[in-house]
């Protein structure tokens, strides 16, 4: 393992920071534009009650990334390897895809208590859309988080919060 000294650190920060920056600015609008789209009760009510800001960069953030990416993600993964790929090699792109789906799947669904608290109960398009949305972005974190790792999905869902409530703000 390298010392945590010299450049090192600094390649690694940037080789997570730059694609985290990119993908969350990218979310950032991606979920505004989302929001616009929204079935009219979701739209409704996020309007009347919003999470404060600092809670959704930190939970979503950080806990999101670390329960569904860090957590769930890569326990799929490690099975797909143990029982599918028998622990030969290293996991093949059928199983990291098939994590990624499935994370990300459950990262939609794990939004809709939420989405039910908020609006009181959901008809089937409150629910593909919550389930939709969400789960495209635990898709693109899933892919952020297989190809550059862990921190680069924070950032990314951390400023796809910020970049969302900045638009909000200024449109």
């Amino acid at each position: 393992m390298r010392r945590f000294s010299g450049r090192w650190w600094r390649a690694a920060l940037r080789r997570q920071c730059v694609p985290g920056v990119v993908i969350g600015v990218v979310s950032g609008l991606m979920l505004y534009a989302a929001w616009l789209l929204a079935p009219p009760g979701l739209a409704e009510a996020s309007q009347r009650l919003s999470l404060p800001l600092g809670t959704r960069l930190l939970y979503g953030g950080i806990t999101e990334e670390v329960l569904l990416r860090w957590g769930l993600m890569t326990g799929l993964l490690w099975l797909a390897w143990r029982f599918v790929q028998g622990r030969r090699g290293t996991p093949d792109m059928r199983s990291v895809a098939l994590a990624i789906a499935i994370s990300a799947l459950m990262f939609g669904v794990g939004h809709l208590p939420a989405a039910v608290a908020l609006v009181g109960a959901l008809d089937a398009s409150g629910v593909v859309w919550v389930v939709g949305v969400n789960g495209t972005f635990g898709a693109l974190f899933g892919f952020l988080f297989w190809r550059s790792g862990l921190e680069a999905a924070m950032i990314a869902h951390a400023l796809a919060h910020a970049v969302h409530a900045l638009t909000d703000f200024l449109l």
